[in-house]
């Protein structure tokens, strides 16, 4: 049985100038599962990766489902030795997990990391038990359904469910289970009117073929990339076991899905329902009663809430009911516990409580604290919203007699965010110096090199960086040695060159060729035609048998296409260059390129016409940016910026403009023949404002205590345009008031009710107009003094989703537009 080493106990008495004792979960106690709660900053997820490295160093491979880009940094090498020492971790630990790990980012319907897509037909149904071909048979259905953006509780979504349910499901009797969901379209597309006529029980013949119209269109655009992008999705491969696992002798898989690389909420959903899927139905073929695989996910509220019913949520639902009888551990963090179903954290045995704020959130939790520690269940919740980061109540009947105090250890590996860019680079870089000990060594920096830093309109300092794709610019020359007249080496004793070691994306590519060859050999050569000359026997001239399938491919091939337009290589490369900053002046741009003043210009103008680039003026000067780069500096937004996530999707968007439609008409406003034309998502500012306040303690509470204020940090949220303070509540959505409350810090609004996410501001639409003209920071801090007794601190911009509802009257022009908020569907005014 192993022991994970976590960290160390908070409150225990220890002779001066020793370290306390350490905190330490066996591996059996993490087959009940572990969660961790806490508000945004309170250090949940670092305790997660802590366990997550702990599995990793003790063999056991870990899938991590990534939502936001705070897991991936679980690929980059561990810290200083020193450093880690210092911190109370022995460096030994770290030496001993950085030799085992092997870390790889998937990046679904993406090259950015290891491309992975996932085809919801792509599961063995038939090898199957009944029951739990039955079982597999209904997930499909539902995530094809959820994919098209059905409500799944509605009685179309429903009625849908059971027509692809029934139709695979015949599939699968008469042994044609369709392949992929290509296959399983075509079938639909060509119902006969007997099927028709039976599937119409269970919803309108016409809604169906409206359905079948929809499911066609997945597989058209960028969107098809989720089915056919790069490998295919495959617990194996996510384990690192099996033949096409891409897997390193002695090292253990780390795997992390990196989900912001699909556009929408629903393909996320369904991307974990698949993933999910497979894993279940992998443990139910591999069963095991030690711990042999670990699931977590970051951030689950959205993929299992309490009432809505998304297309992953009956998967993990099932998966943490029934993993331990297999052997997988499951490990989940959330910032808002009552946005998770009930059900599911019961089957939660390890809990790990950070700092919680809101009523909510500690009326969600105080039933199960009760029942884990009914002695001390008072005193552990008068403590949660008074910890500091990093701290938990660390509650596992299974592992100690009583809750413990946990200060969580110091990871391993390094604490950051990724984005996309730095996790190409990750992937791009040899495995080696993914998971050396030691940093990359620096590349020396030429003189002149050094960037200053500058502000942005939000107050965030950010720093130029220069790397060495700079040398691209430059027009030296390199002279390189005669190789004509070299006499060979022949000595004998001479050590043979290594070749270099590959990079992790060049080991899958090489792992997609292996699998893509096999695909070859496996279907049957076609018979050759008369006309046909013979190929040469390529086998007797010593050429592997896969070398030749694959040369009766490309003989038997259509002819090549026409050849593609030539690519610009100057303007390639100056469009390279302006994507790695934020913005640059036309001296700039020709500063670091090397470029006279005049070529610079001219490139810049070439980007312009080509609308790869665009510019803004700021004082006196015109700025470039690249369309490349997804950034916005003409609105200050020179990096990722902070999101709401949205909770209504479009089908959501259309019942809310159905509802605006029947409430208007009632009041005689708007005709009966008004219709919903389209809708469309996009983000409104909101100004987030920190804050420390000193609130009056109740009298009982002044009577056991010195102090009569509790000093609180938190956080309010403005209009930017009125400064008007921001409630929102999830039953009646948002509201906008001048003073809700006589303390700041009482105000309900979106902190520990919604998640957040960090998204390029150039993947946004956003209303500009707002941002421009947005209050200063001095006024901003000015009006909030004016009506609290508090003191201002950070000013952050915060992105709130909206749904534009484009309403249209039949017969005449124009169309009237409703807003209503991406979180509760409700009407909002702005």
């Amino acid at each position: 049985m192993s022991d994970f080493f976590i960290g160390f106990d908070r409150v225990a008495e220890t002779p001066e100038g020793e370290q306390r004792p350490s905190l330490h979960l066996e591996s059996d106690t993490l087959l009940r599962h572990m969660m961790a709660l806490g508000s945004s900053g309170s250090g949940k997820t670092v305790l997660c990766k802590v366990v997550t490295e702990e599995m990793v160093r003790h063999g056991i491979p870990a899938i991590c489902i990534d939502p936001q880009g705070d897991l991936c940094s679980l690929a980059l090498h561990a810290d200083d030795p020193e450093f880690l020492a210092s911190k109370g971790v022995d460096p030994a630990l770290a030496d001993e997990f950085n030799r085992k790990f092997d870390p790889v980012i998937f990046t679904p319907a993406s090259r950015k990391g290891i491309a992975l897509s996932a085809d919801p037909m792509a599961i063995d149904v038939d090898a199957l038990a009944t029951r739990d071909r039955v079982y597999a048979i209904t997930s499909i259905a539902t995530m094809v359904v959820s994919l098209l953006g059905y409500d799944l509780d509605g009685d179309d979504g429903a009625g849908l469910v059971a027509v692809f349910d029934k139709a695979l499901t015949q599939q699968q009797k008469r042994g044609d289970f369709p392949a992929d969901l290509e296959a399983f379209t075509k079938y639909l597309l060509h119902l006969d009117d007997a099927s028709k006529e039976e599937f119409s029980r269970y919803l309108d013949v016409k809604k169906i073929e409206h359905a079948c119209q929809k499911l066609a269109r997945l597989d058209v655009g960028a969107r098809r990339l989720l089915f056919h992008e790069g490998l295919a999705l495959d617990t194996d491969l996510l384990l690192g076991r099996g033949e096409h696992a891409g897997a390193l002798p002695g090292k253990t898989r780390l795997s992390i899905v990196y989900l912001n690389t699909l556009n929408s909420q629903e393909d996320k959903e369904f991307f974990v329902a698949a993933l999910v899927e497979r894993l279940y139905n992998w443990m139910l073929r591999n069963p095991s009663n030690e711990p042999q695989a670990m699931f977590y996910i970051d951030e689950v509220a959205p993929f299992i809430p309490p009432v809505r019913k998304p297309a992953c949520k009956p998967a993990l639902s099932l998966l943490f009911k029934q993993a331990r009888k297999y052997g997988v551990c499951c490990l989940m963090a959330t910032q808002n516990p009552a946005d998770v179903d009930y059900k599911a954290m019961a089957q939660f045995g390890t809990w790990a409580i950070g700092r919680l704020t809101t009523r909510q959130d500690m009326k969600k939790v105080q039933p199960t604290v009760k029942s884990l520690d009914p002695v001390n269940v008072d005193a552990i919740m008068e403590e949660l919203p008074a910890q500091k980061p990093g701290q938990f109540v660390l509650i596992s009947p299974d592992n100690f007699e009583h809750t413990h105090r946990l200060q969580c250890r110091w990871l391993y590996t390094k604490h950051e965010t990724l984005d996309d860019e730095k996790i190409e680079a990750l992937m791009d870089e040899p495995l080696a110096a993914a998971v050396s000990n030691e940093p990359p060594k620096p590349q020396p920096v030429e003189p002149g090199e050094e960037e200053d830093d500058f502000e942005d309109v939000f107050g965030t300092v950010h720093a130029r960086e220069m790397d060495d794709e700079d040398d691209e610019f430059r027009d030296e020359t390199e002279t390189f040695p005669d190789d004509e007249g070299d006499e060979p080496d022949d000595e004998e004793g001479e050590p043979e060159e290594k070749p270099e070691p590959l990079s992790v994306r060049e080991r899958f590519y090489e792992l997609e060729d292996d699998i893509e060859i096999e695909r070859i050999d496996a279907t049957p050569e076609p018979e050759p035609e008369e006309d046909d000359e013979p190929l040469p026997d390529f086998e007797t001239q010593g050429v592997a048998v896969k070398t030749h399938t694959r040369l009766i491919e490309i003989a038997k091939a259509k002819p090549a296409p026409p050849a593609e337009p030539q690519i610009d290589e100057e303007l390639e490369q100056a469009d390279k260059l302006l994507a790695r900053f934020s913005s640059l002046s036309t001296k700039e741009f020709a500063a670091k390129s090397g470029m006279g003043y005049g070529t610079a210009r001219g490139r810049l103008q070439s980007l312009l016409a080509k609308k790869r680039a665009k510019k803004f003026k700021l004082g006196r000067e015109h700025r470039f940016w690249s369309v490349a780069s997804e950034l916005r500096p003409d609105l200050g937004l020179d990096g990722k910026v902070k999101v709401i996530v949205s909770r209504v999707t479009s089908n959501d968007a259309e019942r809310a403009a159905r509802a605006v439609r029947n409430r208007s008409s009632l009041f005689g406003l708007v005709g009966d023949d008004e219709v919903l034309d389209h809708a469309e998502i996009g983000y409104r500012l909101v100004i987030q404002l920190g804050f420390t306040e000193k609130v009056t303690k109740m009298f009982l509470r002044r009577i056991f205590s010195r102090e009569r204020h509790d000093v609180r940090l938190d956080n309010i949220y403005l209009h930017p345009g009125n400064l008007k303070i921001v409630v929102f509540n999830p039953e009646d959505g948002i509201r906008l008031e001048n003073k809700p409350e006589e303390y700041a810090s009482r105000i309900v609004d979106f902190d520990e009710s919604v998640t957040f996410e960090e998204i390029l501001p150039g993947r946004l639409k956003l209303r500009e107009g707002e941002i421009r003209n947005r209050k200063s920071d001095e006024i901003i801090k000015d009006s909030f003094k004016k009506r609290f007794n508090a003191k201002p601190k950070k000013i952050q911009p915060v992105f709130l989703p909206v749904w534009d509802l484009h309403l249209k009257t039949r017969g005449r022009s124009g169309s009237r537009i409703v807003t209503v908020d991406g979180l509760t569907g409700k009407p909002l005014e702005w």
